[in-house]
């Protein structure tokens, strides 16, 4: 993989700024440690950004425990969202701290966190929610005990404003594991703590594909820890 220079300073180095609670402003693109192969090119995004944490507060549930209604303490600004997920599927957003989640037969994994609109999740532990709504008379067969991967890649995108990111659980029982993120036949190794910014996408539909392998690129067992091949369409 190449490391592209300051070649790259006329896509310009502020990405944007965002005032916290606590007047932070540190969002910016490194564009000093770009990573480029087959054209395709990933900026890693400094992420300083401050915010309080969120927790469930409360949650009921509705129609014989397959549809439930959630409740968060967190108080969300015009700026930051509530982004969640079931089972590392598809990304909704929420503006409210109030919604209702339909459950399927089995493990749910809710993944629900802290993020600015276009996608960027707060960098901190205390802004992601992890819970197992378990729907069935059999156990669940969820270790939350055990490194999970999460992702937050959106099912179509604008090109100008393609943000990646990741999330991985449990960090501490792993040592020397990466994200190896496959992108139409490209391979990049990537560091699991850092969200990036994809530059040089055509606008059509593309083939990804997300793994977490240890310091040998093997891949590290887990229901989450192989995306498989995704779609996205970049318009």
């Amino acid at each position: 993989m190449k490391r592209l220079g300051s070649v790259l300073i006329i896509m310009g180095f502020l990405l944007f700024a965002c005032n916290s609670g606590d007047g932070t402003s540190a969002i910016h693109l490194e564009e000093e440690n770009a990573i480029e192969e087959g054209g395709v090119t990933l900026i890693p995004i400094l992420n300083e950004l401050e915010e309080k944490g969120f927790a469930l507060a409360e949650y009921e549930y509705l129609d014989k425990a397959r549809k439930a209604k959630l409740s968060f303490d967190v108080d969300l600004s015009e700026e930051i969202e509530i982004h969640y997920s079931i089972n590392n599927g598809e990304i909704h957003k929420c503006n409210t701290a109030e919604f209702e989640l339909d459950f399927l037969e089995g493990n749910n994994v809710l993944m629900a966190y802290l993020s600015l609109k276009n996608g960027l999740r707060l960098p901190s532990d205390s802004t992601v929610f992890i819970r197992n709504f378990y729907v069935g008379e059999d156990k669940s067969g969820f270790n939350s005990l055990v490194p999970h991967l999460f992702h937050h890649i959106p099912e179509e995108v604008d090109s100008a404003d393609f943000i990646m990111g990741f999330y991985l659980n449990n960090v501490p029982q792993l040592r020397g594991c990466q994200v190896k993120f496959m992108i139409d036949g490209i391979n990049f190794l990537l560091p699991y703590e850092k969200a990036f910014k994809l530059v040089g996408l055509s606008k059509e539909t593309h083939n990804l594909r997300i793994q977490l392998v240890n310091h040998k690129g093997q891949l590290i067992s887990g229901p989450f820890n192989d995306s498989g091949v995704m779609h996205v369409k970049v318009v």
